[in-house]
């Protein structure tokens, strides 16, 4: 999506930037009216156009010069006319937020529906842009709400949650844009918001009805599951009230409360938790939420499963511990956070192997000597295979 993004950047700077040396388009950037008024009486022709077949109209419409605009229309200008990007100076207009500019253009009968080569429509470059006033005027020019782009199939409120946009999605939302609909990936708005992290339009959607995934689709993960991924302690705060039960689970069975142990946030662990979080649920490979963390060496993150009921020894896949998982990574601190915890430094897996053992196998040598220092002291040595 990002390079998508910069793709669209690139395509309107490049003619923006253009600079052209035809009388008329000169006069038309500068704002100089009586410049124009005197180029037409002598007969200038207002379509002439520059390397880049922008008319006066179009250069006029960039920089949001409405008596030139007017002036411009009044000589018979063609508002539709495009560029060789397949812009029209609506769409000039509404980029650049100049919304009596866009006005003028749609009453003199600008198509306010049309699309540039990018299949960009002007409301969704407005709602991009997050020019609220120009949005609605659009809307109440007859501007489709529910059209969608041809790059990814998403709307004007897709675009405009992306970017942050609040008021433009207020805007948008009280027009009648429909707050869950899906793009090429089936995701929503609300999808998009939480993805970025934009907290407060996380709670206009959600206030509003809006789903995370649209009914029948399960695209694997729940926006509270991106938002524990992401670290976004405030949009968990405000998701986790949306939900009967924040362990929900993804397509591998997994919670968001594995998610966040997996990244290490303690803050949004804590958060879950006392949400009514289970510490001790499974994934479908057995692993729990102190397993993800051992893995991945979060050691903050352990001491606050244990210190809430995870169990140390618990038994994942091939009948490891987090002991076993966080000795095969070579996490030495949360290794030795483990041990303080009560884990068995003898515990067996399927195949025999110790954590000690599978740390010498991945030639982890100082998880190794602190697992092998341990087990003299450990009054579990005698251990069973059970």
């Amino acid at each position: 999506m990002g390079s998508l993004r910069r793709l669209i950047r690139r395509v309107w700077t490049k003619v923006k930037i253009s600079v052209s040396d035809i009388p008329l388009h000169r006069a038309a950037q500068k704002g100089d009216i009586k410049a124009v008024r005197e180029l037409i009486s002598a007969g200038a022709y207002v379509h002439v156009r520059d390397e880049r077949s922008n008319t006066p109209l179009h250069v006029a419409s960039v920089y949001g010069h409405t008596e030139i605009v007017q002036e411009l229309i009044s000589a018979g200008s063609d508002p539709d006319l495009r560029t060789t990007n397949g812009l029209t100076p609506v769409h000039w207009a509404a980029w650049n937020g100049h919304s009596e500019a866009v006005f003028m253009l749609a009453s003199a009968g600008a198509d306010v529906n049309i699309r540039n080569n990018l299949g960009d429509t002007p409301l969704k470059s407005a709602a991009t842009e997050g020019h609220s006033e120009v949005v609605q005027v659009l809307i109440s020019a007859g501007a489709d709400i529910a059209a969608i782009d041809n790059q990814i199939g998403a709307t004007a409120l897709h675009w405009a949650t992306w970017n942050g946009h609040t008021e433009t999605v207020r805007t948008l939302i009280s027009a009648g844009a429909d707050i869950n609909a899906i793009d090429d990936s089936d995701t929503t708005p609300l999808y998009w918001a939480t993805g970025r992290g934009h907290t407060e339009i996380i709670s206009i959607l959600i206030s509003h009805g809006a789903l995370y995934q649209p009914p029948g689709i399960f695209v694997g993960t729940t926006d509270l599951h991106l938002a524990a991924w992401h670290g976004d302690v405030e949009t968990v705060r405000t998701l986790k009230s949306k939900y009967a039960n924040v362990d929900v689970r993804d397509k591998t069975g997994r919670t968001p409360l594995h998610f966040a142990a997996a990244k290490g946030h303690p803050e949004i662990v804590q958060i879950l938790i006392f949400a009514g979080g289970d510490v001790r649920k499974r994934d479908q490979n057995n692993d729990t939420a102190l397993c993800w963390a051992a893995t991945e060496g979060r050691s903050e993150v352990v001491k606050l499963l244990v210190s809430n009921g995870a169990d140390v020894n618990v038994k994942s896949e091939f009948g490891r511990t987090p002991l076993h998982w966080a000795a095969m990574a070579g996490h030495t601190e949360t290794v030795q956070t483990l041990i303080s915890a009560g884990a068995n430094v003898n515990a067996k897996d399927r195949h025999g192997g110790t954590p000690e053992v599978l740390a010498l196998l991945h030639r982890h040598t100082e998880t190794a000597q602190v697992l092998i220092s341990a087990s003299y002291r450990s009054p579990q040595i005698f251990e069973s295979e059970t």
